[in-house]
């Protein structure tokens, strides 16, 4: 079995974020999807970015809920 961190907990979670630094790209194209026409610019923000994955139970911590329809942990 894997082992990415046995530390990611709420406490220790600004450690382990990682800055992704906004910018902008062309969005969309020549497509039979109507959703991916116009081509148009989209600017996205810089955001903070866990370099582990997250579990439900850290997720209800952090968010206060639990969105998920899987409770196998």
């Amino acid at each position: 079995m894997l082992t990415l961190t046995k530390t990611l907990t709420l406490a220790t979670l600004p450690q382990h974020m990682v800055l992704v630094e906004g910018g902008e790209f062309e969005m969309g194209g020549k497509s039979i999807l109507n959703n991916a026409k116009p081509i148009h610019r989209v600017s996205v923000s810089s955001f903070y970015l866990c370099r582990y994955p997250v579990t439900q139970a850290l997720w209800q911590e952090v968010m206060g809920e639990n969105p998920a329809h899987f409770r196998g942990g």
